[in-house]
């Protein structure tokens, strides 16, 4: 299984979206680093929001190959 670490201060909340905006990934993060398994998602281009309770963080793109 394939997975990667998000490291955050602030962060309470790491969502995951394909290619077409649907959510794939909901995860609550407890810890400044967390561990995140990518299950069966397929390869292909997936956009990330960081967030907390009242604002987004971070946001950007991971790449599955």
């Amino acid at each position: 299984q394939y997975t990667f670490t998000i490291q955050s201060e602030n962060a309470t909340l790491f969502e995951l979206f394909n290619i077409l905006g649907e959510k794939v990934k909901e995860v609550n993060i407890t810890n400044t680093q967390t561990k995140i398994q990518r299950d069966e998602l397929a390869n292909g281009l997936y956009f990330y929001i960081l967030s907390n309770k009242h604002n987004k963080i971070d946001s950007g793109k991971i790449i599955f190959e």
